[in-house]
């Protein structure tokens, strides 16, 4: 299921959508140091969750624009 903007997606209390992708990098890091970065966001294989940021790669403080959530094995 994949999550856009007006409404809220929470990871340990913190909404990860409209927030600077860098600080929702570093804040999920702290859960999961393991986290893969792909360039126009990450995924947490460890909670089943990606956020997407498109030009994250050009400009870090550019917000999250959207968060996917997905079942183990989605990416298999």
């Amino acid at each position: 299921m994949e999550f856009h903007t007006d409404v809220e997606v929470l990871f340990h209390g913190k909404n990860l959508l409209g927030q600077p992708y860098q600080e929702v990098e570093a804040f999920v890091r702290e859960h999961d140091p393991d986290l893969q970065t792909t360039g126009d966001g990450f995924t947490s294989f460890r909670y089943g969750f990606g956020v997407y940021a498109p030009y994250a790669f050009e400009d870090e403080g550019l917000p999250v624009e959207s968060v996917i959530v997905f079942e183990k094995g989605y990416y298999a």
